[in-house]
């Protein structure tokens, strides 16, 4: 099953709105009815972008 958090985290980073944390979450709150803290988005998100390939310069 895919993470609906993850999910959402990568179509902001598609559409160039990944440091606007309030739409995000405002986005996650009425689509799946999830509430997250600003703490946990923020890390969910370094965490993305430490998971990058290590072939890519």
């Amino acid at each position: 099953m895919k993470d609906v958090i993850t999910a959402c985290i990568l179509k902001a980073k598609k559409k160039g709105k990944l440091d606007r944390l309030e739409l995000i979450k405002r986005y996650l709150r009425i689509k799946y009815n999830i509430t997250l803290s600003n703490k946990s988005l923020v890390n969910r998100i370094y965490f993305l972008e430490l998971q990058k390939p290590y072939f890519s310069y």
